[in-house]
C-alpha cells in the first residue's frame, strides 16, 4: 500500500510545522500532514481512507452535506469518528460548520473578516 498516493483537498502541518518549515516535503522522509480536509461534493469511486491510513495521516476532517466529521487514525490502522480534533482541540466543530454555512450567504471578503474575528476572539 506504500506505493500508492493521492492528493487531499487540503492538508496542514500543525504539530509538525516546525519540522517541515522551509522544506520541500517528501513523504517517507518527512512526517505526513497533521490534518487533511476532504470536501465531499460527489461520491468518490475510490475509498481514500485506507490510502490515507497507509500514508500515516493522523486526522481527516470530512465535510459532507453541511457537516464536518472528524476521523482520527487509531493504532489498529483504521479511522474512528471523534467528537474533537486532535490537531486543533480548541476548535468547536459545530461553530466551524456555522461559519462555513454562512460563507454562501455573504460575499467572500465579509465572510473572511467574520471568520478572522471569530478566530481572533477565541473561537467562541
Amino acid at each position: 500500500m506504500r506505493d500508492c498516493g493521492l492528493e487531499p483537498d487540503e492538508s496542514y502541518y500543525i504539530q509538525h510545522e516546525a519540522v517541515v518549515r522551509g522544506k520541500k516535503i517528501k513523504l517517507g522522509d518527512d512526517p505526513p500532514p497533521d490534518l487533511v480536509v476532504e470536501v465531499d461534493v460527489t461520491t468518490s469511486v475510490i475509498n481514500r481512507f485506507p490510502i490515507y491510513a497507509a500514508l500515516g495521516f493522523p486526522e481527516i476532517w470530512q465535510y459532507v452535506e453541511g457537516d464536518v466529521v472528524i476521523h482520527l487514525l487509531q493504532t489498529s490502522g483504521q479511522y474512528a469518528v471523534a467528537e474533537r480534533s486532535a490537531a486543533l482541540p480548541m476548535v468547536p466543530i459545530h461553530k466551524l460548520v456555522e461559519h462555513l454555512e454562512r460563507s454562501s450567504a455573504i460575499d467572500e471578503t465579509s465572510w473572511i473578516r467574520e471568520f478572522r474575528r471569530w478566530v481572533q476572539g477565541g473561537l467562541s
